[in-house]
């Protein structure tokens, strides 16, 4: 194993004895607006290998998910990136809530923007182009999401014919 494992309460007693602990959150934007450690800095673990790069591998990263499973896999794959200071949340979010440990919730405030000569840079209130590709990329996430529910519904629905509920 090339990272470590720590319990909540020792991933908590850490950050607030030592400031230059950085967290990595890997689960989903959902996730991470519902509850999550204060200062987390959310990678998705699916989209971590086209953003690691943008981590400091010298740096001591306390890696949290929801349950252990993914911030696991993420620390298996940032070690094989060459991170060396990893520490493995066990039990993940939901331990950490279960310990009653403190947590945030919603996305921090966009950081300002110097405005572009185009009048870009706003924050994507003025339409631009990367609201555009927000909403875009939105759209197709929720496409499979949609696509599953109908399909529960629909096992569902059978389901209740079979057993007349």
């Amino acid at each position: 194993m090339r990272w470590k494992d720590v319990s909540p309460a020792e991933a908590n007693d850490l950050l607030a004895t030592d400031p230059n602990l950085l967290v990595l959150d890997v689960r989903t934007p959902p996730e991470y607006e519902s509850h999550h450690i204060d200062g987390a800095n959310l990678i998705p673990v699916q989209v971590i290998d086209q953003y690691f790069q943008q981590l400091d591998p010298q740096r001591t990263w306390v890696v949290v998910c929801e349950h252990g499973v993914r911030s696991e896999a993420a620390c298996e794959f940032l070690a094989q990136q060459g991170f060396g200071n990893l520490l493995n949340v066990q039990g993940g979010m939901a331990a950490w809530v279960g310990a009653s440990l403190p947590v945030s919730s919603g996305f921090p405030a966009p950081a300002p923007r110097e405005a572009a000569a185009e009048g870009g840079g706003c924050g994507h209130h003025c339409g631009c182009a990367n609201k555009q590709q927000d909403t875009a990329k939105q759209q197709a996430a929720a496409e499979p999401a949609q696509a599953a529910t109908q399909g529960k519904e629909e096992k569902k629905g059978w389901l209740r014919s079979l057993f007349g509920r």
